[in-house]
């Protein structure tokens, strides 16, 4: 069986620099990149070659007395493939660290709520409140001014899948104790499937509230990394806190 092909560091930065620029003579990728060394970026090239990373699009001619050839250098499909599957590995080893990160926080759930909490308080510059927050959410949100949407957080912290039936009882319960909500946020550490998101969606278009699903799947963009990012310096201060650093 063929040995899968290796990525280093520095075939990396010059298959970044290939897809990004297109075509760059050697010498332009040691000006383009401090990683990138003149004594060395040859040998890297010749490397990359041999694995089929990068080709030679053209020569040009030196005029210059004595000068040598000059070769233009790109990137060769396999080599734009293999850099898009580094990249998604490693955002889905980023993926894995953050749940298991998150997964460290109490069993109860109140911390990774809080941190979600915080992180949208961060990106939406106002109060949000938890679901089950009883008559104090309506007061504290202002829940008969109408200027000020009604916000409602439910934060789940599972390993596992998550139950249909009960978040579309949560969210009845949502309505009943706020009759003026305008959005639902699910935020979770799990996957929410096509099927239940669906579900979630279609009954909150049928009551006329808005339904925003927060969670950690599969997808490149999944939006739990992608909010807890929007707010890093306090979300990485409360992990800190809970966990005993960060």
């Amino acid at each position: 069986m063929k040995d899968l092909p290796t990525l280093s560091g520095k075939e990396r930065t010059i298959l970044e620099l290939l897809v990004a620029r297109g075509e760059m003579y050697g010498l332009q990728l040691v000006e383009a990149s401090p990683e990138i060394k003149r004594g060395a970026v040859y040998a890297t090239l010749d490397r990359m070659m041999d694995k089929g990373f990068v080709e030679i699009s053209h020569t040009v001619e030196d005029k210059r007395e004595g000068g040598l050839p000059r070769k233009l250098y790109r990137a060769t499909v396999f080599g734009s493939r293999i850099l898009d599957t580094w990249k998604l590995a490693r955002a889905a080893q980023a993926e894995a660290s953050l749940r298991d990160l998150l997964l460290q926080l109490p069993k109860d759930g109140k911390k990774f709520e809080h941190l979600v909490r915080l992180a949208l308080e961060e990106l939406l510059d106002r109060r949000v409140w938890p679901a089950r927050s009883g008559a104090q959410f309506g007061a504290d949100m202002g829940s008969g001014n109408h200027h000020w949407p009604v916000v409602r957080l439910e934060a789940k912290r599972y390993q596992g899948s998550l139950k249909k039936r009960e978040l579309l009882g949560e969210l009845d319960e949502a309505i009943r104790e706020e009759p003026a909500l305008d959005l639902w946020i699910l935020a979770t550490t799990t996957e929410v499937s096509e099927q239940l998101a669906s579900a979630l969606t279609d009954k909150g278009e049928r009551l006329g509230i808005g339904i925003e699903i927060v969670d950690l799947s599969d997808s490149r963009y999944c939006k739990l990394p992608l909010l807890l990012a929007s707010a890093l310096e306090p979300a990485c201060e409360f992990v800190g806190e809970a966990l005993g650093g960060c």
